[in-house]
């Protein structure tokens, strides 16, 4: 059963509700960085957002989404990991570079 404040939401396996409290407004929904799915049923959980999965046999697990430091970035021959703060780009100069 998936929790969002005190309104819970159906799960097969596991029931997740979130720590922090949700408010409500007419305004758009919340956007999080990302998406947790369990058995097919998602939440959006932003990083360091502590969830509560309960299994199906009644266990409680506190779940926690962090963002690694470093990023790895790939291309066509080569690739690397770097701090999550640079921004690494790319660009072909085609055949004619010297």
């Amino acid at each position: 059963m998936l929790c969002k404040g005190n309104l819970p939401i159906s799960l097969g396996l596991a029931t997740l509700s979130l720590s922090a409290s949700a408010s409500t407004s007419l305004a758009a929904p919340e956007i999080k960085e990302f998406r947790l799915t369990i058995n097919g049923e998602g939440t959006q959980v932003d990083s360091g957002e502590t969830i509560k999965v309960r299994l199906a046999n009644g266990k409680v697990l506190m779940v926690a989404i962090h963002q690694n430091q470093a990023k790895k970035f790939s291309a066509s021959y080569f690739s690397f990991v770097h701090d999550r703060r640079v921004n690494v780009t790319s660009a072909d100069l085609g055949n004619d570079a010297v």
